[in-house]
């Protein structure tokens, strides 16, 4: 099996790869992920600073919420009474491969060959009363 299909197996593992919201800004939305694979999973990576997530490893449950916060871009849309945002983890799961590899510049980037899968929050985010 390769890379691309194993992620793809470990991805449909998860009880449901999508959470989806509706909410406001200045909300903080909760959310949960459940693993029921067999493969260990070695670290999580949020996509942005507004997503706080947590990776119990004994429940295989990834926790945490993510902050609706008013000054973000999707608030800026004048005349718009809602848009649809999609946020992601990243799930790296253990394997051969280190977390991070070093680009050309001598920056810390993440390994795209270690295994991996990204679960989405999506949802509509209601800019008017």
């Amino acid at each position: 099996m390769n890379k691309q299909e194993l992620s793809k197996k470990l991805r449909e593992e998860f009880v449901a790869p999508v959470f989806q919201f509706s909410g406001k800004p200045e909300e903080k939305i909760p959310f949960l992920f459940e693993y029921k694979g067999d493969s260990e999973i070695s670290c999580i990576a949020p996509g942005c600073g507004c997503t706080e997530a947590i990776l119990d490893t004994k429940t295989n449950t990834i926790s945490g919420h993510l902050k609706l916060d008013p000054k973000d871009r999707y608030v800026s849309r004048p005349g718009q009474e809602s848009t649809f945002i999609t946020k992601n983890i990243s799930v790296y799961f253990k394997d051969d491969e280190d977390w991070f590899t070093v680009n050309d510049k001598g920056n810390r980037v993440n390994n795209l060959n270690k295994v991996h899968v990204s679960l989405s929050i999506q949802g509509n985010v209601t800019l008017k009363d």
